[in-house]
């Protein structure tokens, strides 16, 4: 597929391909069950998972959509009903409010795609400090 050898390092491969860690590919799921949710796409059963959040007052963030976060803080914060809230709290107002499905995966993915940029970089800067200086370069 990539025609790499078996010892070639994996990660710039992995961004060729534009391939998301499993961590973000997870959030991506996540998300997308939960735009889904929140716009009356999902089944009737993922649906009642998802709570928005409503306020009584006019606050700053009174026109976004944001979630009711449980406040489960243990083993159980991985699980689909306190997950949903943190990540998509965390989400740009702009990356929340998108018009259709397609443009919400479209800008999410360039958006978990640059955060895992960072992450790549701090990879491989750590991959460099840590190999054993033999002399040549």
């Amino acid at each position: 597929m990539t025609n790499t050898r078996k010892y070639d390092h994996i990660t710039p491969i992995i961004q060729n391909l534009h391939w998301l860690p499993v961590r973000q590919r997870n959030q991506l799921k996540i998300l997308l069950i939960t735009y889904k949710s929140i716009n009356y796409m999902a089944p009737e059963y993922l649906s009642a998972l998802v709570s928005i959040r409503k306020s009584s007052r006019k606050l700053k963030s009174f026109d976004q959509i944001l979630q009711q976060v449980s406040r489960v803080k243990s083993c159980g914060d991985c699980v689909f009903s306190v997950a949903t809230p943190t990540f998509w709290n965390r989400l740009p107002a702009n990356i929340r409010n998108a018009s259709s499905l397609e443009t919400f995966k479209y800008v999410l993915k360039t958006h978990l795609f640059k955060a895992t940029d960072i992450i790549w970089g701090i990879i491989i800067l750590y991959i460099i400090c840590t190999a054993p200086f033999n002399g040549s370069c």
